[in-house]
């Protein structure tokens, strides 16, 4: 493929705008059970490298995610392409890098050599549109169109156009399915069919119609994965109260480094009511542990704080009974369970130094000084002072 510039020539003002002019033109070439669950989708796995991919194939994915540069080097990689299509894909990779000049002196080049190739049209609509100019982009869009041929380039084009104007998402599925009925292997409408569904879905939210903004979610995720596509699955499962499933979403995104500030502990005290409701008192129990890990407070779980501290007291009772027993290890172990359902239970708090103590004793006999340790410092930690603490550090300082 010859390039008609070399990426290294960019300016520094030029380079300067690559990455917004990039990212632009790969929006709008892209864009822009009994507990309530919906039916299980396959997750979209990362995007990785191309295996195999051939370098025109990857090249333009390449532009479509956006990585210009990288499309830059990739397209050294592709030998000669047949007819205009080295000039589309030029042209589109100029204005990816900032350089709307030179995309239109290619594709007016171009139109010299085909006057009536309606992929010119879609194409320099498509650059237009990238420079803000929709204006002109219709005018091109309708100039195609009067060459009276169907042509699926500029099919893409009116779905670009209407991805660039407010409330026009869920026109541009329509325009794209069809340019993909008419060339089922057109290249840039995988994001752009994405970004669609995007913001026809958020629109069917905002309309309290989560099964539809749900459906929309799925069918541009299996176009493009997108993390806002993954929140918008999230907020409708939400919104069905498949909460499972949308905790799950969540906890994604939250990897993912999206900043849900305490959706997910509200989420989880949701689900813990639903299943109260249901009799499930296990299950509500581990939502309102959740609930309160994430950092809700007693006032926020409300009734959950009441679950919390009967399940710890009844932990606690389980743990003395084994420590009365003589089972010093199930008893420490079941009184660390209780707290965790009830850190602050003072009670607890008092067993755990005696069971630690006694562990501890039993640790130092067996020839495990280190584990002994252990055992008193976390006790320590969690209670630095009470009625055990104080026989704990002097236990401790014997052992040094």
């Amino acid at each position: 493929m010859q390039l008609p510039f070399p990426c290294s020539t960019l300016d520094h003002r030029r380079a300067l705008g690559c990455a917004w002019a990039a990212a632009f033109l790969a929006v709008i070439s892209a864009c822009g059970s009994g507990n309530g669950e919906v039916e299980a989708q396959p997750q979209p796995g990362e995007s990785g490298p191309a295996v195999g991919r051939h370098p025109l194939a990857e090249a333009r994915r390449l532009l479509e995610a956006g990585e210009a540069t990288a499309a830059h080097r990739a397209a050294t990689l592709v030998g000669e392409i047949p007819g205009i299509e080295d000039d589309l894909f030029s042209a589109r990779l100029a204005a990816a890098l900032g350089d709307g000049i030179t995309a239109l002196r290619v594709l007016g080049e171009a139109s010299g050599q085909s006057t009536q190739d309606a992929r010119i049209h879609g194409a320099r609509a498509e650059v237009y549109i990238a420079l803000g100019r929709n204006a002109a982009a219709a005018d091109e869009i309708r100039a195609g169109l009067a060459l009276g041929r169907p042509s699926p380039e500029l099919m893409r084009a009116r779905a670009m156009l209407l991805l660039a104007t407010p409330g026009g998402g869920c026109g541009a599925i329509d325009h794209l399915l069809e340019a993909r009925a008419l060339d089922p292997g057109l290249p840039f409408c995988d994001r752009a069919l994405s970004q669609a569904h995007l913001l026809c879905g958020r629109k069917a939210l905002g309309e309290d119609d989560p099964a539809k903004a749900l459906r929309h979610a799925r069918a541009g995720a299996a176009a493009w994965e997108d993390l806002d596509l993954l929140e918008l699955e999230a907020d409708a499962c939400s919104g069905l109260g498949a909460f499972e499933q949308a905790l799950r979403a969540y906890a994604r995104l939250e990897a993912s480094g999206r900043n849900l500030g305490d959706t997910r502990a509200i989420l989880h005290h949701r689900a813990a009511t639903r299943a109260l409701v249901e009799g499930d008192r296990e299950r509500a129990l581990q939502h309102y542990l959740a609930a309160r890990n994430l950092g809700m407070d007693a006032a926020g779980l409300g009734f959950g704080q009441n679950v919390l501290r009967e399940a710890a007291e009844a932990q606690l009772d389980g743990a003395i009974e084994m420590g009365r027993g003589g089972n010093l290890e199930g008893a420490h172990k079941g009184i660390l369970l209780a707290l965790d359902l009830d850190p602050a239970h003072s009670e607890a708090l008092e067993h755990l130094g005696a069971a630690s103590l006694g562990l501890a004793r039993q640790r130092r006999d067996q020839g495990k000084p280190g584990e002994a340790r252990a055992l008193l410092l976390d006790f320590l930690a969690r209670a630095p002072e009470g009625p055990w603490s104080d026989d704990a550090r002097r236990f401790l300082a014997g052992l040094d």
